[in-house]
């Protein structure tokens, strides 16, 4: 999966979950990939993978993008009050989640595969 790939999901999680997500991943060396003997498999046989981010909770990327190849910190100020926000803006437990709109029950009656219709 690339980078782009891995970076959209870190971003639509933060949304559909309205939280800041840290993003982190591992970088691996040209000495790793020659360790680990990777240079001709298709995964991890070039250097980089590094692709620390931070998102916020309406999926909004706080941080600036570091080389993919450098070890480094992303920081950013994170305003708690945002999550109440988008939570009141979105809110994916509440009028979805009341009982006349939105059941989970168990009928166990015998279902026959053909039904009569009533007049």
């Amino acid at each position: 999966m690339s980078a782009e790939a891995v970076a959209s999901i870190s971003s639509v999680y933060s949304m559909q979950a309205q939280v800041f997500t840290l993003h982190s991943t591992a970088i691996i060396s040209e000495a790793s990939i020659k360790k680990f003997g990777l240079e001709s498999t298709p995964l991890f046989n070039t250097p980089g993978g590094g692709n620390a981010r931070i998102y916020a909770p309406d999926g909004r990327l706080l941080t600036t993008d570091l080389p993919a190849t450098e070890e480094g910190i992303v920081l950013a100020d994170l305003d708690l009050d945002w999550v109440m926000r988008e939570r009141a803006f979105l809110d994916n437990a509440g009028h979805l989640g009341k009982p006349e709109v939105l059941w989970l029950g168990r009928d166990s009656g015998v279902k026959r595969a053909v039904r009569e219709e009533k007049a």
